[in-house]
């Protein structure tokens, strides 16, 4: 993978200002940008907890010692849900809870440091690997207009994605510095960078599979085997430690997809990419570039391969999932399940900006920025709109059942435990609702204690006495 070395002036610039100063003003831009992008273009500080928000806040508020989030099976296994290694994630809502517990807009904040963190590590790495500025920038850009980039944005539970991704982004600046010749590759840099590959791999599984794999790649075709060799030590590290912590399992309460349902699901993967149809043209754009690429000879064989191997890679981590979230559930609608591919777009879309960058020229390269433009611009205003409508949705619930606890609520969200995560959160003693998904254990008895239930309709609260008598009837005849 020579030709994926970084040009050792690819960050020079003509400022006359220290390195500091530099870093300090691209941090200050970054928060800035991703300030706006919160509170303006997500609009997050009018949004309050969702789905499993209050769930996992409440958990991580009442384990002591942080440390049993890595090495606790029981902690581990209470956590989040179904068979996923991400102590990390459980680590930085734990840091909220402990500072500010129940603070909606602390751990808001806390995004938008995640978030500028990730934009700052974006740029740096992305111009070592040569790219323009007006390149990084644009391609950045377009990653924040990703339906899988809003949804981690929008989504305090996903932070670890976000965060999973900037602690990557070190790791491969880290393995940078030793391709550019910044560090010697001894025991120092070598354990250095294991670490930080350690760090990532801690968040979220497509990140401990995915990231040694293409520093193994990158390394090696530097020459610089001892370090790509302790990637592949880091891998199987992280294997022993799942297996310690689940075994076998990964199973999420869907069965597998079988070859017609995965082919399914493949021809869908442009459309969940973009957040309609145009993903369609981008994912053909790809495929052209990467052929006349290779034609031509401006593109290896080898950088061809550990692209698609890195794509194979991380559909393969959310295989298990790929029934449940992205196949019959939310391809054509935006929502949580996009979180699920974001590490497969970001790749995606940055490896397509290189060998666009690699194979066209300057008007060409333009061009393919506009079409991605046209193609995800229509698509992000999209999927704000459905996060806020969702978001004041999940507020608007929460708040009249903490408000009124002597009114019977009809829960209709899509996470029915919402409000059951509410009651852990806010330690309210007695469940007062009826969600309308999954078994209810409100009995007949409990029910008639209230004398109506309340519902959500068009922006407001209202009786329904029909609908009491209804589930009344149908809980009179549940078996006891």
């Amino acid at each position: 993978m020579n030709d994926m070395k970084q040009a050792p002036s690819s960050t020079s610039t003509a400022s006359s200002l220290p390195l500091w100063q530099r870093m300090a003003l691209l941090g200050l831009a970054a928060l800035l940008v991703s300030f706006v992008y919160h509170a303006v273009f997500l609009r997050v500080f009018s949004h309050w907890w969702f789905e499993d928000d209050p769930a996992q806040f409440a958990f991580v508020k009442h384990v002591s010692n942080p440390v049993a989030f890595f090495t606790n099976l029981d902690v581990i296994h209470r956590f989040g849900g179904g068979a996923a290694v991400a102590p990390m994630q459980a680590l930085s809502e734990w840091v909220d809870s402990q500072l500010a517990y129940r603070s909606v807009k602390f751990a808001l904040w806390h995004n938008i440091v995640s978030l500028a963190a990730t934009l700052v590590l974006l740029f740096y790495g992305l111009r070592r690997f040569a790219f323009t500025t007006a390149g990084t920038l644009a391609l950045t850009g377009l990653w924040l207009c990703l339906p899988a980039t809003i949804a981690v944005n929008e989504f305090l539970s996903t932070r670890h994605y976000l965060e999973g991704l900037a602690a990557s982004l070190i790791a491969i600046i880290l393995a940078q510095a030793l391709v550019a010749g910044n560090w010697r590759e001894d025991w120092k840099s070598v354990g250095l960078l294991s670490l930080a590959v350690i760090h990532a791999s801690l968040y979220k599984e497509v990140y401990a599979t995915a990231l040694p794999i293409f520093l193994c790649f990158y390394l090696y075709g530097s020459r610089r085997k001892y370090a790509a060799a302790a990637n592949l030590v880091v891998l199987g590290l992280f294997l022993a430690y799942r297996y310690w912590a689940f075994g076998a399992n990964v199973h999420w309460d869907a069965p597998f997809l079988g070859p017609a349902d995965y082919l399914k699901f493949l021809s869908r993967l442009p459309y969940i990419f973009a957040g309609n149809a145009g993903g369609y043209f981008l994912f053909v754009l790809f495929l052209l570039v990467l052929f006349a690429g290779y034609r031509r000879q401006q593109i290896s064989a080898t950088i061809i391969g550990v692209v698609v191997l890195l794509l194979m890679v991380e559909l393969a981590v959310i295989y298990p999932i790929s029934r449940n979230y992205l196949v019959y559930q939310g391809w054509t609608r935006r929502g949580p399940w996009d979180r699920g591919v974001l590490a497969f777009n970001t790749t995606f879309l940055f490896a397509g900006g290189y060998l666009i960058m690699k194979t066209f020229s300057r008007s060409g390269r333009v061009l393919a920025v506009l079409l991605a433009v046209v193609v995800l611009i229509p698509s992000a205003w999209h999927a704000q709109q459905v996060w806020h409508e969702a978001m004041i949705r999940h507020r608007k619930q929460g708040k009249f059942y903490l408000e009124h606890p002597d009114r019977l609520l009809f829960c209709d969200l899509q996470a029915p435990w919402f409000l059951d995560a509410l009651r852990a959160m806010y330690e309210v003693p007695i469940r007062h609702h009826v969600a309308a998904k999954g078994p209810d254990p409100m009995s007949c008895r409990e029910m008639e204690t209230y004398p109506t239930i309340w519902r959500y309709v068009g922006g407001t609260f209202v009786e329904d006495p029909a609908l009491y008598t209804k589930l009344l009837e149908n809980t009179s005849t549940q078996p006891k």
